[in-house]
């Protein structure tokens, strides 16, 4: 069944956690989808990125990379005040605040992360930004805040069970799916380099049936925009698709490869 998982979905947890963090709301799953968000209004031209990348060298941007397993843990020293034990729910890496090159990513470490945590029982949930191995934008949430019934993602993993990480992730897809990193000299390449996404994601067939993984992007040997999608307990590779088009409503359009 965790085979059927499909590459549309997990464009899904991209925009979510984007907007999570950009807006900095931290409201349902639902409230974030409504918005209409589409992959094309998270592609952030490079004259807007944050003028504090201009002046730094590649080799220093580089060098202040850290891969998904590194920036949670950045992330939970921050956050614990928060959250007295939390768990992680998401952890993704983002061009925003990056002056990336086509070898960001390539050894599976970023300058730039947007971590989520919550508590096992879904009663608190915080967010922050690690850029340059360090916090920014903590954001912290509480049902209690609320007059209404609200709902937060229940935590479910610990940094322990991230057994695969970025870097290894990396060198999967490389090795078994020819993925390629992002060139920004290609303008129809939004994607830059290598870019991380660690989450639970579930099957469309079974709504109950969820998998750990760690999704890998970048391009697929046709040139497109593509996504691998690596089991986090056995480092088994799930999917691996690639975007071909648009439907008449707009709808990206994903294929195996």
């Amino acid at each position: 069944m965790l085979k059927k998982i499909i590459l549309p979905l997990f464009v899904s947890f991209f925009l979510i956690a984007a907007m999570l963090f950009i807006s900095n709301c931290h409201r349902l799953e639902d409230d974030v989808l409504s918005s209409g968000t589409t992959i094309e209004s998270i592609e952030t031209p490079l004259q807007e990125y944050k003028s504090t990348s201009d002046n730094m060298s590649t080799e220093s941007q580089e060098s202040m990379g850290v891969t998904a397993a590194e920036a949670v843990l950045l992330a939970f020293d921050n956050i614990k005040d928060f959250i007295s034990d939390p768990y992680f729910t998401m952890v993704n890496s983002t061009d925003f605040d990056d002056l990336p090159t086509i070898d960001s990513g390539q050894d599976g470490k970023r300058r730039v992360w947007y971590v989520s945590m919550a508590d096992e029982y879904g009663n608190k949930q915080a967010s922050c930004k690690v850029v340059d191995k360090k916090i920014e934008d903590v954001h912290s949430d509480d049902v209690s805040n609320y007059d209404w019934p609200i709902y937060f993602q229940k935590g479910k993993y610990r940094i322990q069970d991230l057994h695969i990480d970025s870097d290894e992730a990396v060198k999967i897809a490389i090795e078994e799916k020819g993925l390629k990193p992002g060139d920004p000299e290609i303008p129809e390449n939004w994607l830059r380099g290598y870019h991380f996404t660690v989450v639970d994601a579930y099957s469309p067939d079974n709504p109950d049936e969820t998998a750990f993984v760690i999704i890998v992007a970048g391009i697929s040997p046709n040139g497109n925009i593509a996504k691998v999608t690596i089991a986090q307990e056995t480092g088994e590779i799930l999917g691996a698709g690639e975007q071909v088009g648009y439907d008449e409503d707009g709808h990206s359009i994903w294929e195996e490869f």
